[in-house]
């Protein structure tokens, strides 16, 4: 938006005030401009701009003619003059405080929202007989003094204590439960307090963590003749549970197993006699035999083997009938019923082929492609 005063219209004391002075304001983002005074700009005055985000922005800061992140500006119309508002979106740092003391930011945020990718100095200020035992949340630091860099929402937790007092400091990384619970505890010096960590489910403890010290109980009495930061670590546990279908092998063998990583497991199978690897089924579906999947979940996986089809050929010699008759099909394993029956004046003699004997009715267990002959004799 341009505003253009023409002064030669407007005489101050016989003098022409302002010989075509321009003021030109520009916005960049979600946000209006507002001049004081709007019109006329005399040679040597003061004008005030000020920038007013709209919702779901902040004012960033000014530029072209105009400098500085504070949203009121102002310059000389001793020129012509071109200032432009930027505005942003807004992050948000939630700041919590815990016990005696305040937090200050710079720069200052208006109800904790601040421009994108600035960074922002927070700093710790103790009340009197209290002391800054640190930041905890989204940042972690026992430093008065941390730089946040609003790329996302923070929420940050600012822990004061009681001068003369030790705090205990547990930070868990993973999920689980701790008594006490995460966060910053003040006792009085040369207290024992007893730590305790429980894994959440599909999650097992791996260890706690002091000053380099690794314990690797669930459970530590500590003395705090000192203040102390105790680190507890949890890992996630994928399981998988591998079965089998039908008759067959698989690598690694059937049964459940835990992985604290994501991890890549190759998956083989092998056939029994009489059957055939079909596919994987449940969180695995494939043909493929090896095969590979990615354990990063938990994950069910059953190998499925198939019977294999064989053939069975029955016929006669002489006069009568077999029961089945002709080419039939059966999964490997099946027991078939067979019975030869003479025509009159004929009786059954005895089988050839594969099954042998006089037996009749007798029963065949399917194990092969198989020819079987029921001969009849003449009474």
């Amino acid at each position: 938006m341009t505003d253009v005063f023409d002064s030669l219209a407007y005489l101050t004391g016989g003098l022409l005030s302002n010989p075509n002075i321009t003021v030109t304001t520009h916005v960049m983002g979600d946000g209006t401009i507002t001049k004081t005074p709007d019109l006329p700009w005399y040679h040597g005055e003061g004008v005030t701009f000020t920038a007013i985000a709209e919702e779901g922005s902040v004012f960033s800061h000014w530029d072209f003619d105009g400098t500085g992140s504070d949203p009121i500006l102002h310059l000389t119309a001793n020129r012509d003059l071109a200032v432009l508002a930027v505005f942003t979106s807004f992050k948000t740092i939630n700041v919590n405080i815990d016990g005696g003391g305040t937090v200050v930011s710079l720069p200052p945020g208006d109800v904790g929202h601040y421009p994108e990718n600035i960074t922002v100095t927070l700093t710790a200020i103790p009340d009197e007989n209290w002391r800054f035992a640190g930041w905890f949340g989204d940042v972690v630091s026992l430093e008065p003094h941390i730089d946040v860099i609003t790329n996302r929402d923070y929420f940050i937790q600012a822990v004061f204590v009681a001068v003369g007092s030790m705090t205990l400091t547990i930070m868990p990384s993973g999920d689980g439960y701790t008594d006490p619970p995460p966060g910053v505890h003040a006792y009085p010096i040369g207290s024992k307090v007893l730590i305790k960590a429980v894994p959440n489910e599909n999650w097992k403890f791996l260890n706690w963590i002091h000053n380099n010290e690794r314990v690797l109980n669930k459970t530590k009495v500590v003395s705090l003749n000192e203040s102390q930061i105790w680190y507890v670590y949890f890992d996630e546990i994928f399981r998988l549970n591998l079965q089998i279908s039908g008759d067959g092998r698989v690598t690694p063998t059937p049964g459940t197993y835990e992985y604290t990583e994501a991890e890549y497991v190759t998956f083989e199978a092998a056939a029994n006699v009489g059957w055939t690897f079909d596919h994987w089924e449940g969180d695995l579906i494939s043909y493929e035999n090896p095969v590979k999947s990615l354990i990063s979940t938990n994950k069910n996986i059953t190998a499925v083997f198939a019977a294999k089809q064989q053939e069975l050929y029955c016929t006669v010699q002489g006069f009568g009938m077999i029961t089945p008759v002709g080419t039939n099909h059966y999964s490997y394993g099946t027991i078939v019923p067979i019975e030869a029956t003479p025509d009159p004046g004929w009786h059954f003699a005895f089988w050839l082929g594969n099954l042998t004997g006089s037996e009749n009715p007798t029963q065949l267990t399917i194990l092969g492609d198989y020819h079987i002959l029921a001969v009849f004799e003449q009474d």
